[in-house]
């Protein structure tokens, strides 16, 4: 009878332990991680001062844009491999680092969000790019407030 009841105890235990930690794989990566903290990319056509389109590779154009598209259709990690690929043509493209890190954010990938949020920050100050910067601060706060 002891056996039995060992046994019977052992496999609730596994029992609970497994709905415990298949809920929360669920909640994190699964269909359960439904809120998103920003539904919407930057665009560059959001900036009035800056480089302008005609001056950027058409390369780093056509994966921004498919970076914009994969994003609005909340594919975050095809997202961030679309602006990577903008980056390496055009490392000075800030719209690319804030909608990459923006990318993470959603994925919860709060480190790597942050940096690209900063970076995104320093090249919109080294263009004096108010607006970029003021929405930094505000997607940087909601960051925090996550935490």
């Amino acid at each position: 009878m002891e056996i039995a009841d060992i046994l019977i105890g052992f496999i609730v235990l596994l029992l609970v332990l497994g709905i415990g930690l298949g809920t929360m794989i669920w909640a994190y990566v699964g269909s359960g991680s439904t809120s998103i903290l920003f539904p919407d990319p930057i665009s560059i056509l959001d900036r009035k001062n800056g480089p302008s389109l005609d001056s950027m590779e058409e390369i780093a154009t056509t994966t921004f844009n498919r970076g914009t598209d994969a994003y609005k259709q909340k594919k975050y990690r095809q997202a961030i491999e679309d602006f990577t690929a903008c980056i390496d043509r055009m490392s000075s493209l800030a719209e690319a680092y804030h909608n990459r890190g923006l990318a993470f954010a959603n994925l919860y990938q709060d480190r790597e969000a942050v940096e690209n949020l900063v970076k995104a920050g320093e090249l919109y100050a080294e263009g004096n790019y108010e607006p970029g910067l003021r929405q930094i601060r505000q997607h940087l706060e909601i960051l925090q407030t996550r935490k």
